[in-house]
C-alpha cells in the first residue's frame, strides 16, 4: 500500500492523508491498536526483517542471554503500537492524551533556569512528550523545543505535525536534526532565554557522539545535550517511558544529572539511568538499528 501511495501525485497523497486523519483517530480505539500492533509485529518476526534481527541483537545484550520470543514479540508490538497509536491522538485531544499518561518527576524541572531533557526510544514517547509539553506549559508558562527526525516526505511531515499538535504538542516546536548549525543555534537561543529543550540521544543524533558503557558494551550517545547544558548553565535531566499491561503510558522525568565532569563522564551518568530503566522494562526499548559496539 505504501509504495502505491508513494507513486501518487502530491495533491492525491494529501487527500489520502486528510482521509486517514479524519477516520483513523475514531477507528483506532485501544483494542484495535493492540490487534494491529500484534499483527504487524507477528508478520515482521515471521519475515525476519533486518530491523527485527537488530532488535533481537540489542535485546540479547540487554538480557545477557538469548532473547525469549515473548520478549522480542512484546518489544516489536510496542514499537508498532507506538506508531499506530499516534493516530489516536487527534480523537483524544490534549486533555485525553494527558489523562492517558502517568507523568512523574515534573517537579524535578528547575523553576529558575533553563533545562535540557534527554530521552531514548522507549514506550509511547510521542504520548509522553505531548503530556509533558502540556504539563510544562501549565506549570511554568514555557514552551518545549524538541529535536525530531525529519521523514523526508512533505505529506508525512504534515500528518505527523498535525497528529502531534492535536495531542498536546501544539506548543512544542520541532527542529530538524539534519540541519545541524541551524538546530544548534535554535537550541542555544532557547536555553539562553531560560527555556526547555528536549531530544533523543540514542538515535538521529545532532552532531558528534561519544561512546559510553551500557550493559557491558559501548553505545554512542549524542554529546550535544551535555555541551549545551554546560555552555548555558542549564539543568540536564533524563526521561524514560514505558507502557504497563493495562495500556497506561508511564513517562518519568528523572532527577538532574551533574554536569561538573567531562562529557563522557556526564553521558555515563545518563546511560546509567537508561540502563536501569531498560533493564526493568526491556520490551519498552524498541530500537531496530545497531546500537552496541
Amino acid at each position: 500500500m505504501a509504495p502505491v501511495i508513494g507513486r501518487l501525485p502530491e495533491s492525491a497523497r494529501r487527500r489520502v492523508a486528510d482521509v486517514v486523519l479524519r477516520v483513523a483517530p475514531w477507528v483506532l480505539v485501544e483494542p484495535v491498536v493492540d490487534v494491529l500492533g500484534w499483527a504487524i509485529a507477528t508478520g515482521m518476526r515471521r519475515l525476519r526483517r533486518p530491523g527485527v534481527m537488530r532488535a533481537r541483537e540489542n535485546l540479547t545484550v540487554v538480557l545477557g542471554s538469548e532473547v525469549p520470543e515473548r520478549v522480542l514479540a512484546a518489544s516489536l508490538r510496542q514499537y508498532y503500537e507506538h506508531w499506530v497509536s499516534m493516530l489516536r491522538m487527534p480523537a483524544l485531544g490534549v486533555a485525553g492524551v494527558s489523562a492517558a499518561v502517568d507523568l512523574t518527576g515534573v517537579e524535578n524541572l528547575p523553576s529558575d533556569r533553563s533545562a535540557v531533557l534527554v530521552s531514548c526510544h522507549m514506550g509511547r514517547y510521542e504520548w509522553g512528550s505531548a503530556a509533558l509539553s502540556t504539563a510544562i506549559r501549565e506549570r511554568t508558562g514555557r514552551g518545549l523545543l524538541g529535536v525530531a527526525r525529519v521523514f523526508g516526505s512533505p505529506v508525512t511531515e504534515s500528518v505527523i505535525h498535525r497528529v502531534r499538535a492535536a495531542g498536546g504538542n501544539s506548543e512544542m516546536e520541532w527542529v530538524d536534526p539534519s540541519a545541524r548549525s541551524r538546530t544548534a543555534a535554535a537550541l542555544m537561543t532557547r536555553l539562553r532565554e531560560g527555556g526547555i529543550v528536549g531530544m533523543m540521544i540514542d538515535r538521529y543524533s545532532v552532531g558528534a557522539t561519544v561512546e559510553v558503557p551500557m550493559f557491558g558494551r559501548r553505545v554512542a550517545l549524542a554529546a550535544a545535550p551535555v555541551a549545551l547544558a554546560v555552555r548555558t548553565g542549564s539543568a540536564l535531566l533524563p526521561m524514560t517511558c514505558w507502557v504497563a499491561r493495562d495500556g497506561r503510558v508511564h513517562f518519568d522525568v528523572h532527577p538532574e544529572i551533574s554536569t561538573s565532569g567531562t562529557v563522557p563522564e556526564v553521558l555515563e551518568s545518563v546511560a546509567a539511568v537508561f540502563e536501569k530503566e531498560i533493564a526493568a522494562h526491556p520490551e519498552a526499548w524498541h530500537v531496530t538499528s545497531p546500537v552496541f559496539r
